[in-house]
């Protein structure tokens, strides 16, 4: 069943430490106005409510060193009412916003930190350089900052999604914070940057919001040469429809070699339901760290297929310096 929920001055305002309730006249008029327009659908003052999922809103917290892939995998909500990952905005916004004598490399002490570079939110947030960077490796320049953190961002977002999906029917929404900036602002969690760029994790969120795909659960973004590699396979189907998979050919990419790993033919996914698949394990390359790929590609079907791009970090830990191509 459908649930309105009211917008994020209400989520943010009905609360504890706002002093409004539930009869205040801003939530009175919206509840008012639910019930005028859609009688047979709930109204909800606020969120989060009990049971909700509020956050997080980086790709790694600093505090338990965990990331999105083990965030939300072990937590269980029935909603996931905000979140965000943060990036870079594009090379081209940045350029607007920030004088070409402070554009490299990024000082909080300069026009960075007035457009959110830096203390936007909590310290080095939402550029977040440090991070990046202990991922892939220095910067040598702007372009390779705004393409690794724009990575960061994307996967993370995609993960988000994909995890809520398959937790469903117990959770039932997924919203990302934020969807469009209102200011030319040099990083953020938004989208869209100001004041129409989109940026990849647009397009990312587009793809994991397909409503049949096949998916990988994946426990961790970063893994080092040698490791086991290890994921899990998921059909997501969000139609009225069932559904019917050909085989599916799970592969990594490294380095331009592909190697296949394994094979999956699902059984028939029943309408509004997913299907969990096989573990996948392998042992990853003792080859040169970078980003590496896993694809999943279905047999005559290329518009469920799902890939992922991850990091192997050297023992210095990151990635070193590597292009990659949108």
């Amino acid at each position: 069943m459908p649930v309105w929920l009211c917008g994020a001055a209400a989520m943010r305002l009905f609360n504890e430490w706002s002093g409004m309730t539930n009869q205040s006249r801003a939530l009175r008029l919206l509840n008012s106005q639910t019930l005028k327009y859609d009688p047979d659908t709930p109204f909800i003052m606020t969120a989060p409510q009990m049971g909700m999922g509020h956050g997080h809103y980086v790709f790694r917290d600093d505090d338990t060193g965990e990331e999105v892939f083990q965030i939300y995998s072990r937590s269980r909500k029935t909603a996931y009412t905000e979140f965000g990952v943060p990036s870079p905005s594009g090379v081209g916004t940045i350029k607007k916003a920030i004088p070409d004598s402070e554009l490299w490399p990024p000082r909080p002490d300069s026009s960075w930190t007035s457009h959110h570079g830096y203390n936007a939110w909590l310290g080095d947030t939402w550029l977040m350089q440090d991070f990046i960077e202990s991922c892939f490796g220095a910067s040598e320049n702007l372009q390779q900052l705004v393409e690794h953190g724009q990575i960061l961002q994307a996967e993370g977002l995609k993960c988000i999604f994909e995890e809520a999906r398959r937790q469903k029917p117990y959770c039932a929404m997924a919203l990302s914070w934020c969807f469009n900036e209102p200011w030319t602002t040099a990083a953020n969690t938004s989208l869209i940057d100001y004041p129409l760029t989109p940026k990849p994790a647009l397009d990312q969120v587009r793809q994991n919001c397909r409503p049949l795909l096949v998916s990988a659960k994946i426990p961790k973004f970063t893994w080092k040469p040698g490791e086991e590699f290890s994921c899990e396979l998921w059909a997501l189907n969000d139609r009225f429809q069932a559904a019917e998979i050909r085989r599916v050919t799970v592969s990594l990419i490294h380095d331009g070699e592909i190697e296949t790993l394994t094979s999956w033919t699902p059984d028939r996914i029943k309408s509004n339901n997913n299907l969990r698949g096989p573990q996948v394990r392998c042992r990853l390359p003792n080859r040169k760290a970078g980003i590496f790929k896993l694809r999943l590609q279905v047999e005559g079907r290329p518009e469920l297929n799902s890939e992922y791009r991850l990091v192997l970090k050297t023992e210095n830990g990151h990635a070193g310096k590597q292009r990659e191509t949108w």
